[in-house]
C-alpha cells in the first residue's frame, strides 16, 4: 500500500468552449463547472484508479467544500476518505482552475487547512501496513515551508523508521507570498537526505533555485546532479510536453522519456498522475526504470484526456494495453544540440 499525504484541495474547473481572454472588467461566459479533488491527493486518486492500494492522509475544514471533498472521494471508494481528517473551525482548501484551450492552466488558490498540516498529522500508527509514503506541495503548506524543512524532514524520517520508502513532489512558489521569502535551497538540503524519490517539475525546481528554465540537455543533467547531491537516490524532472528526464544514482544513468500524443482537454493534474504511474510501475510492479518512466508518461497522457485532474486515468492494464499498440510520442529532450551533427 502507498500512502499519499500533504496538500488536498477542491478543484473548481469551469468549462471553456474555446480560447478566452481574461481581461479586467470583462465577462467570460463558460459552461458547467467540474468539481474534483486536487493537490497531491491527485496522486492518491490516480493510484486508486490504476488499481494500486492507497491511503490518503489530509486535512479539510467543516464547511461545504469539505463535504464536497468527502462526497467525491466516497463516490470512488468508501475507504478512500478514511484518512482525511475534518478539523472544526478550519476551511477546506480550494482552487479555481482556469484552463482555456490552447493556454497553460492558471490557478486561483486558497490553502485553507493545509496551512496547519505538520508532522503531527502523519502519526506512526497511520503508516502501518504501507510500503511507501508520497508527500506533496510544501510551498503551499505554511507550517511545512516555514520551519526550514523540520516538519517535512520529521515526516520522512518517521516513514523510514517504519520501513517505508519516501517520495516528494513540489509545486510553484508564489513569489508574493511568505513562501516566496523562503530559502528553498536550504529547505531542500534539510529535507532531501530523507527522500528516496524526488519528482518535481522543471519549472518548480528552477523557480526554487532562482535559475532560468532551460530544456537544454546538459543544463538538465546539471540540475539533476545538483538535486541528487542533496540526498535522493532517484530524481525525476517533469518537462511538460517534452516528457521526463531522470537520474538514477544507483547506476549513474540518465534516462529520458518523451510524452505520448493525446487529444489534450486539460493538463491539470497530469504531473500528479505521472507520479502515480511511476510509483505503480516501479514500486508495486517492480518494473525497470525505463519501463516505469514509460508507464508514468502514458498515465500522465491519459490524464490529459479529461477535463478534471484524474478522470482520464484508467486501470493499469488498460494503460499497458494501449502502450503495447501503436502510440506515437512527441519530441523529447536529447543530447543533440541545435545545429549539431
Amino acid at each position: 500500500m502507498i500512502i499519499v499525504a500533504g496538500h488536498l484541495c477542491l478543484d473548481v474547473i469551469p468549462a471553456f468552449a474555446g480560447p478566452a481572454r481574461l481581461d479586467p472588467g470583462s465577462l467570460v461566459r463558460v459552461g458547467a463547472a467540474t468539481f474534483s479533488t486536487g493537490g497531491v491527493s491527485n496522486v492518491g486518486v490516480a493510484l486508486h484508479r490504476l488499481g494500486t492500494p492507497v491511503k490518503l492522509i489530509h486535512k479539510i475544514g467543516d464547511d461545504l467544500f469539505g463535504q464536497a471533498v468527502r462526497l467525491l472521494l466516497g463516490a470512488m471508494s468508501t475507504q478512500l476518505a478514511s484518512g482525511v481528517r475534518t478539523v472544526p473551525g478550519e476551511t477546506t482548501s480550494y482552487s479555481i482552475v482556469v484552463a482555456p484551450p490552447g493556454v497553460d492552466r492558471m490557478f486561483i488558490h486558497s490553502p485553507g487547512a493545509n496551512d496547519t498540516f505538520d508532522e503531527q498529522d502523519v502519526e506512526q500508527g497511520a503508516l502501518a501496513g504501507a510500503s511507501h509514503l508520497h508527500f506533496g506541495y510544501p510551498p503551499i503548506m505554511r507550517r511545512i515551508y516555514s520551519d526550514g524543512g523540520a516538519s517535512c524532514r520529521a515526516i520522512m524520517d518517521r516513514a523510514h523508521a517504519a520501513g517505508l520508502t519516501t517520495s516528494l513532489d513540489f509545486c510553484s512558489v508564489d513569489a508574493s507570498s511568505d513562501a516566496g521569502q523562503v530559502d528553498w535551497t536550504r529547505w531542500l538540503k534539510a529535507v532531501l537526505p530523507a527522500v528516496d524519490f524526488f519528482m518535481p517539475s522543471l519549472e518548480e525546481v528552477s523557480q526554487s533555485f532562482g535559475v532560468p528554465v532551460s530544456f537544454e540537455y546538459e543544463s538538465l543533467v546539471r540540475l539533476l546532479n545538483r538535486l541528487a547531491e542533496m540526498g535522493p537516490s532517484f530524481v525525476m524532472l517533469k518537462l511538460g510536453d517534452r516528457g521526463l528526464i531522470a537520474l538514477d544514482r544507483s547506476t549513474g544513468r540518465i534516462h529520458t522519456q518523451p510524452c505520448f500524443k493525446v487529444n489534450v482537454k486539460s493538463a491539470n493534474g497530469s504531473g500528479d498522475c505521472t507520479i502515480a504511474g511511476f510509483l505503480t510501475a516501479r514500486l508495486l510492479k517492480r518494473r525497470s526504470v525505463e519501463e516505469s518512466l514509460a508507464f508514468a508518461s502514458a498515465t500522465g497522457a491519459c490524464a490529459c484526456e479529461a477535463a478534471d485532474a484524474t478522470g482520464g486515468v484508467p486501470q493499469s492494464e488498460v494503460v499497458e494495453n494501449r502502450m503495447s499498440g501503436e502510440w506515437d510520442c512527441l519530441p523529447g529532450v536529447s543530447r543533440r544540440q541545435p545545429g549539431g551533427a
